[in-house]
């Protein structure tokens, strides 16, 4: 996985690809996050643990390997955090 996600951030030319799936994973955590947090619906809840285990078991394969953070660490980070962003903006706005 490191190195398939390593290429993305090394290589300018997959930046664009890099940013469809980080938008891909941020559109999948999005209504996640919503209705398992705000609307605490046990379903979603149950699929944001396992999202986030399996973050957290990426990240701590990645810190165990390289003793430093690295791509699966800043792809984690860019997936969350777009999917916070854009579950914040559902929920300002109205559309979710």
């Amino acid at each position: 996985m490191e190195r398939a996600i390593g290429a993305l951030f090394h290589d300018v030319a997959l930046w664009p690809i890099l940013a469809v799936a980080v938008g891909h994973v941020g559109a999948i955590l999005a209504p996640l996050l919503l209705l398992g947090l705000r609307d605490r619906q046990l379903r979603p809840a149950a699929g944001l643990l396992l999202f986030a285990g399996l973050t957290a078991a990426g990240v701590a394969s990645e810190l165990r390997r390289e003793r430093r953070p690295g791509p699966v660490t800043a792809f984690a980070l860019l997936g969350w955090g777009v999917a916070a962003l854009l579950a914040w903006l559902a929920a300002r706005h109205g559309l979710f």
